[in-house]
């Protein structure tokens, strides 16, 4: 079974990325989050089959290169993307962001350019789960699953989730 590798940058959709690729293909997964995991992991256990890793920018050219021309041949790579303006607003709600993070649009295209110059572009995948409808039947057809006709899961963190919203809604529900 080929490795699979998520490679977004974070709040791109990968813990969704991650979740999908469980739920659609029943591959074990990990899941790192540069923006909440403090350590790092290795790309190499036999025991995991996909990687899902919003950290990858900072490594990626070695990485790529390592994995297609050395270690897994036929390992794909899936870059979930976003709208700019949507990725700027949704990376705007951390404090501890990373200094040394690309644009999400000048990411793609540095990704693109590394895999059409190693002529490995067949073995990446770059989706935008959040607008694009055909998400789900995208990444079946990718990475060898079974189409499922269900929506692309969207996990959201939980410390994103406006508490002051919830309990407005407590309130007013309880003066019922």
């Amino acid at each position: 079974m080929n490795k699979v590798y998520g490679i977004g940058l974070p709040r791109t959709g990968t813990a969704s990325l991650a979740e999908a690729l469980k739920k659609l293909a029943g591959k074990e997964t990990r899941h790192h989050c540069v923006l909440h995991d403090n350590k790092d992991y290795r790309y190499d256990s036999e025991d995991i089959v996909a990687y899902v890793d919003n950290s990858f920018y900072g490594k990626y050219k070695k990485i790529i290169k390592e994995i297609l021309l050395n270690k897994y041949k036929d390992s794909l790579f899936i870059l979930t993307t976003r709208n700019r303006n949507d990725w700027e607003k949704s990376m705007s709600k951390f404090t501890n962001t990373c200094k040394d993070l690309p644009d999400v649009e000048t990411y793609e295209r540095l990704i693109k350019a590394v895999f059409r110059c190693i002529g490995k572009e067949d073995n990446l995948l770059v989706i935008n789960i959040f607008e694009d409808p055909k998400s789900v039947e995208k990444l079946c057809n990718f990475i060898g699953a079974e189409y499922q006709d269900v929506p692309f899961p969207h996990i959201k963190k939980e410390h994103e989730i406006n508490l002051d919203s919830i309990l407005e809604r407590r309130v007013v529900l309880t003066d019922i």
